[in-house]
């Protein structure tokens, strides 16, 4: 029998290096669960330091809420599987004045079908803690519904937006930056982190406020008790442009590199433009010849996109930035990880 040589190309790849500011790299993480354990995507929580609370009955200077947890990632990170257990999550470092031993008040409110649940934890915060803190269970406190923005417009400088609710006591809050990067590069994300406003009386359960601001920014509303004491859950969060955007992604391939984004909401959304650069200040190419179109226009829920980067130098490093469009014209920037692309290399079989 005579014998047949054939040469198959195998390709082999090599695992190339990604910088993408690992989520649970360098930082110090609290973390527990809540009765009934709701899906990702049907909790978030507002949590203060106990000593940011000027006198009983006043409303704490500054919040957290689950976007500020690994913000640089996008929104959201708060409440997510997290060693295999759907769990919150919180860095308690971000707190503008963080200190080993404070006290830490986290509310977590359903939404949802897990929607009029409300838990309460309570814990001194350990900074030497280089890992993670499991701090239990959070305990039921009430079965308030969460407040909600119905509608939100500006004018020049001013944002002047409406919210219904329970009647009652309502604390107003905006945003620390615009951007949910720690840098300040932009990913359409709050930072998660709040500065108290104002107080609002809402007799009926609905409410206004108009606030006066040169720059984009994001707001919500809490509820209090009679004696003044945060005791639901924080409204969700409404931006201006009404394009609301999820993670954004680059990861090596075979040959390319493919870039994965998410949107939330969009309203108003026209299309995105997509661009590269072999730094994070260097020269931008443009990718997409013309406008990647909405898969969803108008429309709210998570809607997914890719797109593959062929033309990639094995071994050069990437930066990606993806550009929303709205009717008013391009968004702020966001910036993928950096990736670099992986090497080929191609092996001769012989089979007998």
């Amino acid at each position: 029998m005579n014998s047949k040589i054939r040469y198959v190309i195998i390709l082999v790849t090599i695992l190339s290096f990604l910088y993408s500011g690992m989520a649970f790299a360098g930082s110090v993480y609290d973390y527990g669960t809540v009765p009934g354990t709701p899906p990702v995507g049907e909790v978030n929580w507002t949590a203060w330091l106990d000593d940011d609370i000027p006198s009983a009955g006043d409303p704490p200077g500054e919040i957290l809420t689950e976007d500020n947890t690994n913000s640089d990632v996008g929104i959201d990170q708060g409440y997510q599987s997290f060693i295999g257990v759907i769990r919150w999550l919180m860095q308690v470092e971000n707190f503008s004045n963080a200190g080993d031993g404070k006290g830490v008040t986290i509310m977590l409110g359903g939404l949802g079908s897990s929607s009029g649940n409300v838990w309460r934890d309570t814990f001194n915060w350990d900074e030497s803690t280089e890992d993670f803190t499991d701090q239990g269970q959070a305990s039921s406190f009430s079965t308030d519904t969460c407040p909600v923005i119905n509608a939100m417009s500006w004018t020049g400088s001013s944002y002047t937006f409406n919210w219904s609710g329970v009647a009652g006591t309502y604390y107003v809050y905006r945003s620390t930056q615009e951007s949910g990067c720690c840098d300040g590069t932009p990913n359409g994300a709050s930072n998660g982190r709040y500065q108290y406003l104002a107080t609002v009386n809402a007799a009926s359960g609905s409410g206004t406020y108009t606030d006066s601001y040169s720059g984009n920014a994001w707001y919500l509303v809490i509820h209090a008790d009679s004696s003044g004491d945060i005791d639901g859950c924080h409204s969700e969060i409404d931006i201006p442009t009404a394009v609301m955007m999820g993670d954004f992604f680059a990861s090596p391939q075979a040959g390319l590199n493919l870039l994965e984004w998410q949107t939330l909401s969009e309203h108003n959304l026209t299309g995105f433009n997509l661009y590269r650069s072999e730094s994070k200040d260097g020269q931008k190419e443009k990718l997409n010849d013309s406008i990647i179109f909405p898969l969803n226009p108008g429309g709210f829920g998570e809607t997914d996109y890719e797109f593959i980067d062929r033309i990639v130098q094995p071994g050069t490093s990437y930066y990606y930035w993806l550009e929303p469009v709205d009717i008013t014209g391009p968004l702020a920037q966001i910036q993928s990880n950096l990736v670099r692309a992986l090497y080929m290399f191609y092996l001769q079989l012989v089979a007998r």
